[in-house]
């Protein structure tokens, strides 16, 4: 399993190492901004207390932009199995005597391994910036659930990107690599559904005035910080193995090993 997960690993290498530079470049230039509005020329040409104070808060952005971007780095996975099925590798481990659970596994270890360093790199980046910066993120949404806020916008993004991943990789194993229109249009379905439903919802809450009363219900959550954090996360696993055994049973059923 150790060579199969190094295999995968190699061959989406470049596209990781693209990744976690844009994540560390990011990073970076926030940390210079906090740096400068706390002790460089920003510091030393800006006197007003409310600019600094929202400088210091763009920086946090940046570090949460950062750490969505790294969480992007779970849809290379799905591309390995793609690119399996066209260039004939499936049909060598057909010989090679190992289960489909664990070829499969490998495929589903990866993107959860890949999930949980997107969410520890990036709440760590988060939470040194803010440690830098002095200022804690805690009016994004206006929620209520303070310096929570900015912790919990990275988690859920990490999950969504975990659970539209374990999909794609799912579709990959139903259509076997092909890429025709019909395939495109059914993987591309849960992303296209999100963002009507958002739309519809905002569109919605704005026309009729409920915007704002909805912030205010959120901040009941706050006494449920737990569960915001465990429920998204527990979801996310639990959709990932039924993934699991779903593409280990389609696989399964047409006779082949992988």
């Amino acid at each position: 399993m150790k060579q199969l997960i190094m295999r995968d690993i190699y061959l989406i290498r470049k596209n990781l190492l693209i990744t976690f530079g844009i994540f560390a470049g990011l990073f970076v230039m926030g940390f210079i901004i906090a740096l400068s509005a706390k002790c460089g020329n920003i510091a030393k040409y800006v006197s007003d207390t409310d600019s600094i104070y929202d400088i210091l808060q763009v920086a946090s952005y940046f570090a949460i932009i950062a750490g969505i971007v790294l969480a992007t780095s779970l849809e290379y996975v799905p591309g390995i199995i793609n690119k399996d099925y066209k260039n004939g590798w499936h049909q060598y481990m057909n010989s090679s005597g190992l289960r489909p659970e664990m070829v499969i596994g490998v495929r589903f270890l990866l993107i959860f391994g890949l999930f949980l360093v997107s969410i520890i790199l990036s709440v760590g980046s988060l939470s040194l910036m803010q440690r830098v910066s002095g200022e804690a993120l805690e009016s994004i949404f206006h929620s209520g659930l303070g310096s929570h806020e900015g912790i919990l916008i990275l988690v859920y993004g990490a999950v969504v990107c975990l659970i539209l991943d374990d999909y794609f990789i799912l579709m990959e194993y139903i259509y076997k690599g092909r890429n025709s229109q019909k395939a495109e249009i059914i993987k591309a379905l849960p992303i296209m559904i999100i963002i009507v439903i958002v739309m519809i919802v905002d569109g919605f809450l704005y026309a009729n005035g409920k915007l704002e009363m909805v912030l205010e219900k959120l901040k009941g959550l706050t006494e449920h910080v737990a569960l915001l954090y465990t429920v998204p996360i527990l979801s996310g696993i639990m959709l990932t193995i039924i993934c699991f055994f779903i593409s280990v049973k389609l696989v399964k059923k047409e006779g082949r090993h992988v």
